[in-house]
């Protein structure tokens, strides 16, 4: 985090960074409606992992551009990764596909950090950023080989006024899941992230 000293804390990096997501998460999704799903994902999971190959080869002099490059790279991914539910499943199905969906994504948060924890113990960030920059081409190659070029079971029976972007505000329950989502993130980030940091930087706000 001392690398960061243009910002002045870890908590402007955070700032910045839940930006930067939210603009490139927006702009994936637009992206993903107009060239398709399946070539946004692959090119945001192979474009991961081209920007940690640099903070591999720059571990000892670690740069702000390649973080930013690497860590914004998936926005547009996960973006159309939760679009593309909606596209390829039938709408009966479509609840339990966004379910998998989220376990799915759980399972990786229960799974990532320990696991690239146990890889940092070695003190190495090369070999961290190798781990990472490999995961993202096996997940571009299963994206390519197994997803449809096609997209959209039933997208052409929206009228018009459902794809206007602002008829989303009009959806109550989506509303509704949209704020309980970010109110957990939230408290996920806070505890799971900001606190422990926090206690690393200023260990001495922690005093009894």
């Amino acid at each position: 985090m001392d690398r960061f000293s243009f910002i002045g804390d870890p908590f402007g990096v955070y700032a910045l960074e839940a930006m930067a997501a939210a603009t490139t998460g927006y702009l994936g999704g637009l992206v993903s409606d107009r060239v398709g799903r399946r070539q946004t994902i692959g090119i945001a999971w192979c474009g991961e992992a081209m920007a940690n190959e640099p903070q591999r080869l720059m571990a000892a002099t670690y740069s702000s551009e390649s973080f930013w490059s690497s860590s914004r790279a998936q926005g547009p991914g996960l973006a159309a990764t939760s679009a593309m539910v909606g596209d390829l499943v039938l709408k009966h199905r479509r609840e339990s596909a966004y379910g998998t969906l989220h376990v799915v994504t759980n399972a990786g948060y229960l799974i990532g950090p320990p696991l690239s924890g146990l890889i940092l113990k070695t003190n190495h960030w090369g070999m961290f950023f190798v781990f990472v920059a490999g995961l993202g081409l096996i997940a571009a190659t299963f994206e390519f080989a197994f997803l449809p070029k096609e997209s959209g079971v039933d997208g052409g029976s929206l009228s018009p006024s459902q794809h206007n972007q602002w008829a989303i505000l009009q959806d109550k329950p989506f509303m509704l899941l949209l704020v309980s989502t970010f109110a957990g993130f939230v408290v996920y980030t806070a505890y799971e992230v900001i606190l422990p940091i926090d206690y690393l930087w200023q260990p001495g706000d922690f005093s009894p």
